[in-house]
């Protein structure tokens, strides 16, 4: 098969909850990525969707080790400071949470909360919900006083915001946990888009051979 008809027929086992059948079907297309050279965008969707489904049969173990494969990929092109980099370290400290494995959730979500704050920004929507899931994490470990710290750090940074620009770019509610489904490959994904969607990751300019191509 090439790659259009393994994404056709990972959808349609995903639709219809065979899980069996689409972790078989991402294992042949990580297979065929890796054999091919294929882009690295390739290889990092069928990583993080091996995870998603391992999540979803409560195979923790194999869906941590996808995630960081995932991470460690995605850092070797994009950089350690990339806000997709945050995003997958996102993910990984989901799945060690759900392991509880706190220590190593809270390093995780520490990586993504440092991370958007050096390129989006401390008033930002994403840092800001990376900052409340800390924030949750730290509570549930029963260490009020970083809680409190952090809190009170993400409420400085959005002083000066008006309150209406608040209400409509950033919701309170935690989504620790919580994973967002594309609306138009109905799977998961994490930030503002779905890069399977999108042309999401990209290559430095100093190194383009390593770089993932546009051909998905």
């Amino acid at each position: 098969m090439e790659w259009p008809e393994y994404k056709a027929k990972v959808k349609e086992a995903l639709e219809a909850s065979k899980f069996d059948v689409a972790e078989s079907t991402l294992l042949q297309a990580l297979q065929w990525v890796k054999e091919t050279g294929a882009s690295n965008e390739r290889l990092c969707l069928c990583l993080d969707q091996l995870a998603w489904i391992y999540v979803n049969i409560k195979d923790l173990d194999r869906a941590a080790n996808c995630y960081k494969e995932s991470l460690e990929i995605k850092t070797s092109i994009l950089g350690e400071n990339n806000p997709i980099v945050a995003r997958a370290c996102k993910k990984l400290a989901t799945v060690v949470y759900m392991q509880k494995k706190y220590d190593l959730a809270e390093k995780y979500s520490k990586d993504a909360l440092n991370i958007f704050k050096s390129t989006l920004g401390m008033d930002n929507d994403e840092t800001q919900q990376t900052l409340a899931d800390l924030v949750s994490l730290l509570r549930r470990l029963n260490r009020n006083i970083e809680a409190n710290i952090l809190q009170n750090m993400g409420k400085a940074a959005t002083a000066s915001v008006k309150q209406e620009d608040v209400q409509k770019t950033y919701n309170v509610k935690q989504t620790f946990l919580k994973i967002k489904i594309c609306t138009s490959c109905n799977l998961p994904y994490d930030g503002d888009q779905c890069i399977r969607c999108s042309d999401g990751l990209t290559s430095r300019p100093e190194k383009p051979k390593d770089g993932p191509s546009n051909n998905n």
